[in-house]
């Protein structure tokens, strides 16, 4: 509290920030009754401990006589007169006009009270409801302290403890009366009642302001906006005079003489400035309020919109997955109702996006009995051939990060739009992304829009690619614009290691990156290749390779501890590289970006990434289209039979395979393309086809990622 004594501890301890409220919520227990009763005190500082008044007093009063006169006029009557005009003559006329200021810090300590009081019902009554959100805000906010597994089981943990209290929703107890304890509409019902009080608060506080001041808060307000506006001179000090007359007796001997001073109340030049705060403060509030209201009201009341708001937490936020739908609503309608949807939108105001998507994409799917994070409860269109990873026998299986996952076909799962990938330590990303190497700078905005409004949700840059800029300034604008959460977006970047001071190389690359993509955090940073420099031989064959690897790759798991990065992969990295942070003790990396197509198959590499839970994504799926590839009898044939573009068939034959794939085009009608046919599914016959194209090294269209030979 500015450095104050012993009233920012004191106001510490009885306003504190409660862990479930909302930002408005706030606002108006929190910010209000800071700063009221911060002027309060202030104000009362002055009034008491200063000098609040001074009185042009007659020659022949002597220093007591002053003091004397002003401590009366203070405590006693007083009246304005403007100067141009005379003073009245009529003793009546000069009764007490102006006494408001004597009481501006008791009222403003008691407006700080009525703020806070909302919060502390609430937070009374709180206890009595059915979900205990305190407690379990704090198990999710400690969630925040682990990674990988630990950080997959303290999810799970409270996934079940959250489908645990809201189960009491779904069985009433027998015999019971008070069917109402158990509706799932408590803490809802509470907590509406909580926003309609601060309302409510509000419109009393403005009325009693206004009362206080003689009727004229709001009028004298509006005008002093207007002046501000329009950069004249404040209004006339009738409601904050600075100047005021002050009549009192004095007895001397048998004789009684009136007298008339003029006095100057400086502090109402206080006064005026903190109303005229408040008054904006309030105005703004008032709408702020209101709004959050009804929108919570909106929110919690409407199924529909419940509906959604778990859609956008989840692993789905459109909604895409036909065969889930039914879970959704019955989960929402019969287990989660109101209350439980609002526990999770605490924990997304409290915690932050990221837990609370991981936190319902978890609950989901132990709702479904499905038990993986990954939710795929698709036992109504899933064949028995697709529950088992790729074999000669059997449909393709997509990989999630742990050898084999599945997935249904395209055909039967209605344009699935958002298939998302479990790492190996908890963190999901998308299957498809947009690759920008290459990318028109000028033209990134419109490609990010383009691409977010197909369905894209992973963007992969680079540092080489000299784009982070025009990316960063490209999602502060398109995010917004389309109603997308950070949260929802995956940002993939690349960094490169340093011959030299390796650590120090690899963590300002993190930063200026942060920076320029004006990022809080990146989701997903790869070590773009396996030694200092993209391919030279005198890189290939530099013997410190090894030691700036794991000095790299170290530098980035401490990075990923301060929360700079979610999850630590790699690009361009054989098994013979990946192996060596086993053989040092580190955790595997979750993902290695790789080039891979019909003409460059990795398929040992693939094999090690599967056992060692390492997600494999490739870049230059399409091969550059070269005519080895692009004019094949194979593909041709495979074209004329699916009716199917090149373009579709080579995506398809990395996705139905559970390879990522980062497409990468400027042209909307492509990106939109690229989009729709990576999530087709390719027989196992046309890709043991494909596969027959195989030219080994030979086959890699980008000659620096033929198969890294470096040491």
């Amino acid at each position: 509290m500015l450095g104050i004594p012993y009233l920012s501890t004191y106001l510490k301890r009885v306003i504190q920030i409660q862990a479930v409220s909302d930002t408005v919520d706030r606002l108006n227990y929190y910010v209000t009754s800071y700063m009221l009763a911060f002027f309060a005190f202030a104000i009362s500082c002055k009034q008491y401990f200063g000098s609040p008044i001074q009185c042009w007093t007659p020659k022949e009063f002597s220093g007591t006589w002053d003091r004397y006169a002003e401590n009366y006029c203070f405590i006693a009557n007083s009246y304005h007169v403007p100067m141009e005009h005379e003073l009245p003559t009529d003793p009546t006329e000069r009764d007490d006009q102006i006494s408001y200021y004597r009481w501006v810090p008791i009222v403003l300590a008691l407006q700080a009270v009525m703020f806070y009081m909302p919060n502390y019902l609430w937070n009374s009554i709180l206890a009595h409801t059915a979900i205990n959100p305190v407690d379990f805000l704090t198990e999710a906010e400690r969630i925040k302290k682990f990674h990988g597994k630990e950080r997959e089981q303290e999810i799970e943990h409270l996934a079940s403890n959250y489908l645990d209290a809201v189960s009491v929703f779904q069985r009433p107890r027998k015999f019971s009366q008070n069917t109402q304890a158990r509706s799932g509409r408590n803490a809802v019902y509470l907590y509406l009642m909580t926003k309609a009080l601060y309302f409510i608060n509000l419109v009393v506080q403005i009325w009693l302001v206004d009362r206080f001041l003689g009727g004229k808060f709001i009028s004298w307000g509006m005008i002093n906006i207007n002046n501000i506006v329009t950069n004249s001179s404040m209004a006339d000090g009738s409601v904050f005079p600075r100047v005021i007359y002050c009549d009192f007796l004095v007895r001397r001997l048998a004789d009684v003489h009136r007298y008339t001073v003029q006095c100057v109340i400086m502090m109402n030049m206080i006064n005026e400035k903190v109303y005229l705060l408040l008054y904006i403060w309030f105005m703004m509030l008032f709408v702020l309020t209101a709004v959050n209201f009804f929108y919570y009201c909106a929110m919690l009341l409407l199924p529909f919109m419940r509906h959604r708001l778990l859609l956008i937490g989840s692993d789905d936020p459109k909604g895409r997955r036909k065969g889930l739908s039914k879970y959704r609503s019955r989960f929402v309608n019969e287990c989660a109702m109101p209350d439980g949807v609002l526990l999770l939108q605490f924990v997304k105001e409290h915690v932050g996006g990221r837990i609370a998507y991981e936190l319902t994409t978890k609950i989901l799917a132990l709702y479904t009995s499905d038990g993986m994070s990954s939710f795929k409860a698709y036992s109504d269109t899933t064949s028995e051939n697709e529950k088992h990873p790729l074999s000669e026998k059997s449909s393709p299986s997509r990989f999630f990060g742990n050898g084999g996952a599945n997935a249904p076909p395209y055909e039967e799962r209605d344009t699935l739009k958002l298939e998302m990938v479990q790492l190996n330590d908890g963190v999901h990303i998308p299957l498809v992304g947009l690759g920008t190497s290459g990318a028109d700078v000028g033209r990134l905005e419109e490609t990010l829009r383009t691409a977010f409004k197909c369905g894209y949700r992973l963007v992969d840059t680079a540092v080489v690619y000299g784009n982070h800029a025009a990316i960063g300034e490209a999602l502060q604008k398109v995010l917004p614009e389309i109603s997308l959460a950070r949260e929802e977006v995956t940002v993939v970047t690349k960094v490169q290691l340093g011959k030299e001071n390796c650590a120090k190389v690899v963590e300002d690359q993190v930063r200026k990156a942060l920076f320029d993509l004006r990022l809080e955090y990146i989701d997903v940073v790869l070590i773009h290749y396996p030694t200092y420099a993209t391919l030279d031989d005198e890189a290939e064959n530099y013997s410190g390779n090894k030691e700036i690897r794991l000095e790299g790759y170290k530098t980035l798991l401490k990075l990923r501890d301060l929360g700079l990065i979610k999850s630590v992969g790699v690009s361009n990295f054989e098994a013979i590289h990946l192996a060596e942070f086993e053989a040092h003790g580190l955790a595997m990396p979750t993902m290695n970006q790789v080039e891979y197509h019909p003409l460059f198959l990795r398929t040992d590499l693939i094999q090690y990434c599967r056992m060692k839970n390492i997600f494999f994504q490739a870049f230059s799926s399409l091969a550059n289209f070269r005519p080895d590839l692009a004019d094949s009898e194979i593909l041709k044939e495979i074209m004329g039979r699916t009716g199917r573009q090149r373009t579709g068939i080579l995506l398809s034959f990395a996705t139905s395979q559970g390879i990522g794939v980062i497409p990468k085009s400027n042209t909307p009608i492509r990106i939109e393309t690229n989009f729709e046919e990576a999530y087709k599914t390719l027989s196992i016959d046309d890709i043991n086809a494909l596969k027959l194209l195989n030219k080994y090294s030979e086959g890699s269209v980008v000659k620096r990622c033929r198969g890294w030979k470096c040491c």
